[in-house]
């Protein structure tokens, strides 16, 4: 914003502007002097000339180094003011590292304030994926539809203008592991992702820079939380729908007597149940604690996947003929992706591990050339699983809430046991703690948490076994390797996932 004093001259004629003061501080960071000269017509009034808008004196460079730009000018005569308005109409913030400091390409130092854009992007839009929705929970988990998630395109304009006049130029921007590969290890929902860039393009139009978060809440949607596509539990051998009988996770959908009866901030506590520590661990130390198990061996394998085996049945059922978007799988998808394809024995953590990292890649590609985008994140909130646990015949954990078994009493609810267990209620905090207040049998129908083909993880692999008739703990310190969680295990995996994000484009930070 540019503010000149007119100063009247006798005569009226050739009226030097002096004062001239052009603030650039949201621009250029500096404040700079500038001059020029108005006349006046025969009625007295101001004008401008038609020569360049400014020019600079020679100690200043002009205001083309600010770039493309629009410049508009307005005059208020009784005032004997000139506003002028030099706005940059190039969008993205191009942030930098130096020190400890995020500077933008004129060198400035920036203040981000940003937002998380949104909570409602853990869940999908087709089903309504809204925790207290029991109906169509475990119904065609892989033809799910996150377009709309943040919010609707028809609405983004209001929704960052609003953002915008309150201050934030900066937006978290949450995505799942889900939302792009739900149909399968392999298959993209581009129809999404196509989505996903006209979100991030909108922001960009008001100079909102954009940070994506890939989220995850304990490992997925049916273990209390959101993240993973349901195919990674399945491939790992459980069976989606005995989870939360057999204690092997807490979901407000299936929570009894009802939904609405679910505690408050009892969802944590799925970090310490079967399914989401089994999950964490194979993910992130799978190749140390479950060595056995390899994608293409046996019954873990992609084509036993009950997504593939749909996909299979309707190209019968079409008879190849292209498949209809309705049906889930738009010619797009068809022309330019598959199923990913085992053909040689994989641990269980190195293909999940790259299926993930595969994923997110397919979202970079797509936003490359988005000047707002700043950069990503490698997983929010991760988990370490059983690793570490001393002691698997203990709680562990602080936040016991809940019906809280052990992790030797979750390996026999999952395998079908009924197993009697304590029960918690909160202690210092809302969710954290808790005090046992007394015993609940668990699983008297006898239930699996496993698929009926496949056996526990854990057992199979030696850390626990049934010995005349008993359930007994063979290693109770199985997960106990002295390894540092980090070190070990989460730093070489985000070397990795900044290593390919910074092959799409090596200025996003990570």
């Amino acid at each position: 914003r540019i503010q000149k004093r007119a100063m009247a001259s006798e005569g009226g004629q050739g009226t030097k502007l002096q004062d001239v003061v052009i603030d650039f501080s949201s621009k250029q960071g500096e404040t700079r002097e500038f001059s020029e000269t108005v006349g006046r017509d025969s009625e007295g009034s101001e004008h401008t000339n038609t020569s360049p808008l400014m020019k600079a004196s020679p100690k200043y460079p002009d205001l083309d180094s600010i770039g493309e730009k629009k410049i508009t000018t307005k005059e208020d005569k009784e005032l004997g003011i000139v506003t002028v308005e030099v706005q940059s109409t190039e969008k993205g913030i191009n942030l930098r590292v130096d020190g400890p400091d995020f500077k933008d390409k004129f060198g400035r130092r920036v203040m981000l304030r940003g937002i998380n854009v949104s909570g409602a992007s853990k869940m999908p839009v087709v089903p309504d994926g809204a925790t207290h929705f029991k109906k169509g929970f475990y119904d065609n988990v892989e033809n799910v539809d996150f377009v709309g998630r943040p919010f609707p395109l028809e609405d983004a304009d209001q929704h960052f203008r609003r953002l915008r006049a309150w201050g934030f130029n900066f937006i978290r921007l949450v995505i799942t592991w889900e939302s792009v590969e739900h149909k399968g290890p392999g298959m993209y929902d581009m129809k999404y992702l196509n989505y996903l860039r006209r979100i991030v393009q909108k922001a960009g139009e008001y100079d909102i820079g954009v940070y994506v978060d890939p989220h995850q809440d304990v490992w997925s949607r049916w273990t209390g939380g959101c993240g993973a596509p349901a195919w990674t539990l399945e491939l790992a051998g459980f069976d989606l729908k005995n989870l939360d009988e057999v204690g092997a996770s807490v979901t407000q959908q299936m929570y009894q007597p009802s939904p609405d009866a679910f505690p408050h901030m009892l969802w944590p506590t799925n970090l310490y149940k079967l399914a989401c520590a089994t999950m964490f661990t194979l993910f992130w130390s799978g190749n140390d604690f479950a060595p056995n198990l390899k994608v293409g061996e046996q019954n873990c394998d992609v084509k036993n996947l009950s997504c593939v085996k749909k996909y299979k049945e309707m190209k019968i059922k079409s008879k190849n003929s292209d498949f209809k978007i309705e049906d889930g799988y738009s010619l797009e998808d068809k022309k330019n992706q598959g199923f990913r394809r085992v053909t040689v024995a994989t641990p269980i953590q190195d293909f999940l591990q790259d299926c993930y990292l595969s994923a997110m890649h397919a979202v970079a590609t797509k936003l490359v050339g988005l000047q707002n985008v700043v950069g990503f994140g490698t997983m929010n909130e991760p988990h370490n699983g059983y690793h570490g646990q001393r002691d698997l015949s203990k709680v562990w954990g602080q936040l016991t809430n809940g019906v809280f078994p052990t992790p030797f009493e979750s390996f026999q609810l999952g395998d079908g046991m009924t197993v009697k267990t304590r029960e918690f209620i909160p202690g210092c905090c809302a969710f954290a703690c808790g005090v046992a207040l007394g015993s609940v049998e668990m699983n008297p129908e006898k239930k699996r948490a496993w698929l009926s083909d496949r056996k526990c993880i854990w057992r199979s692999h030696g850390v626990w076994d049934i010995v005349e008739g008993k359930p007994l703990l063979k290693k109770k310190g199985y997960f106990d390797n002295g390894k540092d969680w980090s070190e070990s295990y989460y730093i070489p995996f985000a070397q990795r996932f900044a290593e390919m994000i910074h092959k799409v484009n090596k200025s996003w930070h990570v």
